[in-house]
């Protein structure tokens, strides 16, 4: 299955490490194209990649990042459900 959409976020916390698009999501691999990066945000774990589709947001947990010229490729793991997402916030 394919996914594409216009812009994304890569973040480590709430802070923005990177933005995308346009993007696509296949098989768990996320590719973009660059349009703003913080490589000490990007070096930093745990990563999320936020899509956005339409008026909702997707979140997935990123194994694995890489930027080559200006394209995102990034690896990413099953998609965060937003009761998971408040949980988390709650009992850091």
């Amino acid at each position: 299955m394919e996914v594409r959409g216009l812009t994304a976020d890569l973040r480590w916390s709430y802070l923005v490490a990177a933005t995308i698009g346009p993007w696509t999501l296949r098989e768990s691999v996320l590719t973009g194209t660059v349009h703003t990066s913080d490589r000490y945000r990007l070096s930093q774990t745990p990563l999320t990649a936020v899509l956005r589709i339409g008026q909702q947001d997707l979140t997935f947990p990123v194994i694995a990042v890489t930027i080559t010229g200006d394209l995102l490729t990034c690896q990413v793991g099953p998609r965060v459900r937003m009761y998971e997402q408040t949980q988390a916030a709650i009992y850091q």
